[in-house]
């Protein structure tokens, strides 16, 4: 009988019902669920909205203010990239405060540091991707040529693969709870 008793606990009473404290539980555990899933949403679109207007403001430099005179310098070059950086990584750290989700941080971080925004830059303000070497990027200093191909095989592999490692880690956790489970037959 003592090997009964958690089991008559946990899932109601003596008829087997759920007992009004497992179901408040379960419609509070519920709701923040959906609490949860409508700000991760919500950081995903702000993330998206930061990414096209960094772009936006990239394209106004490179293309209408060279056309107003303005002459490149490594100096302000030097300065912009800094903040542009910065920008996108305070971007990140607040809606990591917002959402308090490490793996949406993963998957902004692995975008952001692949440098896909460029490729969002030259598809969508650009309207063609460039024949040349991506010099400004930290992979050319790195291999010493950088190309468009090379750009889009690693921004789609190291996003696809970040995202389904995200994707798939609370079903492999899920899974490792489920076998780790004992049968209810073990309780009587």
């Amino acid at each position: 009988m003592a090997f009964k008793l958690p089991f008559i606990c946990l899932f109601g009473g003596e008829r087997g019902g759920p007992s009004s404290e497992a179901l408040a539980f379960k419609q509070v555990d519920s709701r923040k669920k959906t609490e949860m899933k409508r700000k991760n949403l919500f950081a995903i679109l702000l993330f998206f909205l930061g990414v096209l207007l960094f772009t936006r403001v990239d394209f106004l430099v490179n293309e209408s203010l060279y056309h107003y005179g303005l002459h490149f310098n490594e100096n302000w070059y030097a300065e912009y990239t800094i903040l542009y950086a910065l920008y996108y990584q305070f971007l990140i750290l607040s809606l990591l405060v917002y959402t308090r989700n490490l793996k949406l941080l993963v998957f902004m971080e692995v975008f952001v540091l692949t440098s896909t925004q460029d490729m969002v830059y030259f598809g969508l303000w650009q309207g063609a991707f460039p024949k040349i070497d991506w010099w400004w990027t930290p992979f050319y200093r790195i291999f010493g040529s950088w190309t468009t191909t090379q750009q889009i095989l690693l921004s789609f592999s190291a996003n696809l693969l970040s995202s389904l490692a995200l994707i798939g880690l609370p079903f492999a956790k899920q899974r490792q709870r489920v076998s780790t489970k004992l049968p209810l037959d073990s309780y009587s």
